[in-house]
């Protein structure tokens, strides 16, 4: 049962938004990856280095995660100086890969809404391999034991 959704603040700066104050669209998925991805994991003790390696707890667990594939869907737009919020929910741990659902929130107003799926490598040799054990039990425990929002 994968329904921990975490909830995680962003305010627009003026760097995100164009000429007229609206929110570039890239800005949407650069703060659905970085803010809501990968804050989840770290609610749950995940981590990924600055190699792009996955730590539980700050131990190496021998794998990295490469984005296989990414939708966004916009529905109102976000301006300069917006308080939004990134609600994030991990959909589904298959046996190579994790998929998220992610929303760009104002108050109640859903802005966007994301899907990741990301697949998990050895990072030596570049190929997919199986979520690792720990990792897996990790986010399960996370999501079970946190069946609330954050």
């Amino acid at each position: 049962m994968m329904v921990k959704r975490c909830r995680f603040p962003v305010r627009v700066r003026w760097l995100d938004c164009d000429p007229l104050g609206v929110v570039f669209f890239t800005k949407y998925l650069e703060w659905f990856d970085v803010i809501g991805v990968f804050e989840l994991l770290r609610n749950a003790g995940i981590t990924v280095d600055g190699k792009g390696e996955i730590k539980l707890d700050g131990e190496y667990t021998g794998a990295s995660m490469v984005i296989k594939n990414v939708s966004c869907e916009y529905f109102s737009p976000a301006y300069f100086d917006d308080e939004l919020e990134i609600e994030a929910r991990c959909k589904k741990i298959g046996n190579k890969s994790i998929s998220f659902e992610l929303y760009l929130l104002k108050g109640d107003e859903k802005l966007a809404k994301a899907e990741f799926t990301f697949v998990f490598i050895n990072p030596e040799l570049k190929t997919s391999i199986e979520i690792p054990e720990n990792i897996r039990e990790r986010l399960k425990t996370f999501l079970r034991n946190n069946n609330r929002s954050s």
